[in-house]
């Protein structure tokens, strides 16, 4: 796992699949960060907080949370708590035996799933606790082909439990309001539909009639970043999916809205650690192998 924090806090997965269990009384997130794969995020911390693009959830300890490869995102907690829980990071590449034929084991982590965050019993923590530490075991021996396959069944299961789970309207949390919330989910809505195209913080304040000043003040207050730099993050993002299509880079930079393709590999490079040809290398080379 390779952790960048000069431009944007961020989590690239390596060798398609990161499974951890961390406590520790240093996690400070004062940035949004995005991965080039999904996230389960299962907390063991009362308070844990929850900022899923202009979403944000105030969860306790057996809460899950579900992070999707497009969506900016940023867990915080109180400095003075010992922050304890278990994640994974995986690429869906990693079980596609699976999922090729039971393509809505990922529909969790579609745009129009209906929940971000669910509540466990007691009696679901012990099991996802129990399929977590399954998964770190085979992880550190799955060069053995009888544990990655291990690897890759537990976390299927772990797909079905949480496919269950999140259709069970009685456990999701509810998004808390904030000042501005509805302004930020409008403006982020507007450029998620148009980041292919120029867009100012003056087209944005005349077209939501608020002032400039307003609408960055509360996107740092709320997101840590200006409606800019969530363009930024939007147009990297999406491209990803233009380059696992095929597409050149010549042609993705101009579809998500850069005229100049040095600017979107410079861009690319800030965000992704990697270049737009070796990250579409590598989901070549993933797919073959």
């Amino acid at each position: 796992m390779r952790v960048d924090t000069e431009n944007v806090d961020k989590v690239l997965i390596e060798n398609d699949l990161v499974v951890m269990h961390k406590a520790d009384k240093v996690h400070f997130m004062d940035k949004p960060h995005f991965h080039d794969g999904f996230e389960i995020h299962f907390t063991l911390t009362n308070g844990t907080t929850y900022q899923i693009d202009e979403r944000k959830f105030v969860a306790d300890a057996g809460s899950v949370a579900l992070f999707s490869s497009e969506e900016l995102h940023r867990v915080t907690i109180d400095r003075s708590k010992l922050y304890e829980r278990y994640f994974i990071l995986f690429r869906p590449s990693f079980i596609e035996e699976f999922t090729a034929n039971f393509p809505f084991l990922l529909d969790i982590f579609s745009k129009q799933r209906k929940r971000d965050c669910t509540e466990l019993t007691s009696a679901q923590r012990i099991q996802v606790i129990d399929l977590y530490e399954k998964m770190i075991a085979y992880n550190r021996q799955r060069e053995n082909p009888l544990n990655l396959l291990r690897l890759k069944l537990t976390l299927t299961e772990l797909l079905v439990f949480l496919n269950e789970l999140f259709y069970d309207d009685e456990q999701s949390h509810k998004p808390i309001s904030y000042e501005h919330h509805q302004t930020i989910s409008d403006i982020i809505s507007y450029i998620k539909r148009e980041y292919m195209n120029e867009i100012t913080l003056g087209d944005l304040s005349d077209h939501f009639f608020i002032s400039k000043s307003t609408i960055t003040r509360v996107f740092k207050s709320v997101l840590g970043m200006t409606p800019n730099q969530y363009v930024i993050y939007t147009r990297i993002m999406k491209s990803r999916e233009y380059l696992e299509q095929g597409y050149s880079v010549r042609q993705v930079a101009e579809k998500v809205g850069y005229k100049d393709e040095s600017s979107y590999i410079k861009k690319f490079k800030e965000l992704q650690s990697e270049s737009p040809k070796q990250y579409q290398l590598k989901i070549i080379n993933d797919r073959r192998s």
